[in-house]
């Protein structure tokens, strides 16, 4: 016989970020996730997160990798290299990348724009659909978890750019999150290739 096992889910999603340069440390910052926001395409259908999705979510020890790899560790909540804040837009983080290859490397990417999206891999304890709207739009209520954040090549939430800045150009967080949303250039290219899978 053959024991059933509960599966869990880890879904990935992607955005914008930028990079904040501060007193020489490798910094990068933007939102890795954006509430009431529509994703592109993701196969069939749009999602948008509700902002209380994160209620009760433990944020205390989140890995920030690159591409999704486990191995391509960049910071770290639980170690003070990365910080994450709610805000009515969505989450922001802010981390100050390691002085290794990877890390250099991954910040002089995001300084030429090369590189400027986030992901996210989270699991969902509570969804629901709306099907009135063509795609039909998955409405994300209630995150079980927040596995881990990943500077990517491809977005999934457009609306989660942030423009590169120095330090001196914003006092305080507060003034930093209000930055100005760019638009892609990449997106309908993004969207096609999600449309497409």
């Amino acid at each position: 016989m053959i024991g059933k096992e509960k599966v869990e889910l880890v879904e990935l999603r992607y955005s914008n970020v930028g990079s904040v340069d501060n007193e020489g440390d490798s910094k990068i910052g933007g939102y890795a996730m954006t509430f009431n926001q529509p994703s592109v395409n993701l196969g069939g259908f749009v999602e948008k997160i509700l902002p209380t999705a994160l209620d009760g979510v433990d944020l205390t020890d989140i890995p920030l990798l690159s591409q999704h790899n486990t191995a391509d560790l960049l910071a770290r909540t639980s170690s003070d290299t990365m910080a994450v804040t709610r805000t009515e837009v969505g989450l922001y983080f802010s981390a100050i990348l390691p002085n290794t290859n990877l890390g250099r490397d991954t910040y002089e990417l995001i300084k030429r724009g090369d590189l400027k999206y986030m992901s996210f891999g989270f699991t969902v304890i509570k969804d629901k659909w709306d099907i009135t709207t063509t795609p039909h739009t998955r409405i994300i209520e209630q995150i079980g978890s927040l596995k881990e954040l990943s500077v990517v090549t491809s977005p999934a939430y457009k609306t989660s750019s942030v423009a590169k800045r120095m330090a001196t150009q914003c006092d305080n967080l507060q003034e930093c999150l209000g930055m100005e949303v760019k638009p892609n250039p990449l997106l309908e290219e993004a969207k096609a290739i999600l449309a497409s899978i």
